[in-house]
């Protein structure tokens, strides 16, 4: 008993001055590189949809999980520093809507006296975005915590990003319709955040404001000479706003 407790002690005493001595390699060397994986979920601010021309209010979002993997450099300054890096992203979301029956007009079909109205009714439907983008973020950090192995930061900065394959998927009282968008693949956001680490360990949380808006045009004409729920065209103009929390480690 008295050889387990001595060696307990010397394990608190001998711990502590490892956690030190990395925290002194890691923390205080004139640069470090990194790298982090996490998960990201999308918030879309849409401005605008409109479905044939009318304009649709009610809207509401379903946001899904995302994710992230991202490498990068930091320069350190004393408390403060400087993170330019590289981040591979995939974001999903749905926005869930209802198209007014208004938008389908009355159709007549038939020949002589028999003839056939179709009224139209209220249809729903849902837009499941999907974007895959090479994001590229300057981030500038001040420790507010930087004692022993921990730490404590918050971040702030730009970031550019790429979106190499957008795509939305439609689908109209459980008609799927695949489109592809004009959407500019470049844009720009700020991100806010706050990271905690352990001695190489980390552990960051980040809200992105997306600040260029994004606008879409979509359309597919059915050959049928009844309108149905694919002879229609979509506008959207919305922004994106982004959650992230990751995990990384420090070198």
């Amino acid at each position: 008993m008295k050889r387990f407790v001595l060696l307990a002690f010397a394990l608190l005493l001998v711990l502590p001055l490892d956690a030190q001595q990395i925290f002194n390699e890691v923390k205080y060397k004139r640069f470090n590189f990194g790298a982090k994986v996490g998960m990201n979920a999308s918030f879309p601010v849409i401005n605008t949809l409109k479905v044939n021309g009318t304009k649709i209010d009610d809207i509401t979002m379903q946001y899904r999980v995302g994710y992230l993997f991202s490498v990068f450099g930091r320069i350190n300054m004393h408390r403060f520093f400087i993170e330019p890096g590289a981040s591979w992203n995939k974001r999903e979301g749905n926005m869930n809507f209802t198209i007014p029956a208004s938008v389908f007009p009355q159709t007549t079909t038939g020949t002589g006296t028999e003839t056939t109205t179709t009224t139209a009714t209220d249809l729903s439907g849902v837009v499941r975005m999907s974007t895959h983008s090479l994001d590229f973020p300057i981030t500038f950090g001040y420790n507010v915590v930087k004692e022993g192995a921990y730490g404590l930061s918050l971040t702030a900065g730009p970031v550019l990003k790429y979106s190499y394959d957008i795509s939305y998927t439609l689908d109209i009282n459980n008609q799927t319709h695949k489109f592809t968008s004009e959407d500019s693949p470049f844009g720009i956001g700020i991100a806010l955040g706050v990271g905690v680490s352990i001695s190489r360990l980390f552990f960051d949380f980040a809200y992105e404001f997306g600040l260029n808006k994004a606008e879409s045009e979509f359309s597919e004409n059915s050959s049928t000479s009844t309108p149905t729920a694919s002879d229609y065209s979509v506008h959207l103009n919305k922004r994106i706003n982004v959650m992230s929390m990751s995990l990384g480690v420090l070198f």
